[in-house]
């Protein structure tokens, strides 16, 4: 999750127990969960795994006695039922600790929204992540307002959202560019999707 400090790219929100980032359209829900409760961690287990998995060392994942309330959120697409999540700062200290233990040190960059590819300079990276702890935005994808209008319907700044200028020219020639970040446009949804969906097929 964004949090106050030295400038870094954004650590996705992923299972504590498969080692794998949540889809995007999870990432805003988990990422404002996380930060009106205050956990600072970005791992998760869901309700199930509580009762079926064990950490690798045998440990059970158990519950503080304080913490009952998980967060609900939806299944994948074509699943009408929701699954409860469990922050890992919910379960006992020896369950969160055997879960950390073995977890990588995953990050996601902040990237086009359009291409789905990240921008390639650090100090395009450090821009949009300040910008985005600023304003609390929990998807790093972001698009110009040319590129809005690719979109079949296309797709809009909401009233009163200010864009963010970086320089993106990696040649040095100062190109700038006016970014929104997809929290801030009418095509949030379609644009977690669509990156989903392209992270998807890179993946197979």
């Amino acid at each position: 999750m964004y949090r106050r400090g030295p400038v870094r790219t954004v650590t996705p929100h992923m299972s504590a127990v498969t080692r794998k980032p949540y889809p995007l359209g999870l990432q805003a829900i988990l990422y404002k969960e996380a930060l009106r409760r205050g956990f600072a961690s970005t791992l998760w287990v869901s309700a199930k795994q509580m009762v079926t998995q064990t950490t690798d060392d045998g440990t059970p994942l158990v519950l503080k006695t304080s913490e009952v309330d998980g967060v609900s959120v939806p299944l994948p697409e074509g699943k009408k039922a929701t699954s409860i999540l469990y922050n890992i700062e919910q379960l006992c200290t020896s369950s969160a600790t055997a879960l950390t233990s073995k977890v990588p040190s995953a990050v996601r960059s902040h990237c086009s929204a359009y291409t789905g590819k990240p921008y390639p300079l650090t100090t395009t990276q450090r821009a949009l992540e300040k910008v985005a702890r600023q304003r609390h935005f929990a998807t790093p994808l972001w698009l110009t307002q040319s590129r809005m209008d690719w979109f079949d319907p296309p797709i809009r700044v909401l009233p009163g959202e200010r864009g963010t200028e970086v320089v993106v020219d990696a040649k040095g020639h100062g190109e700038c560019l006016l970014l929104y970040n997809a929290e801030q446009t009418t095509g949030y949804a379609r644009l977690c999707a669509r990156y989903d969906l392209m992270l998807s097929f890179l993946n197979h």
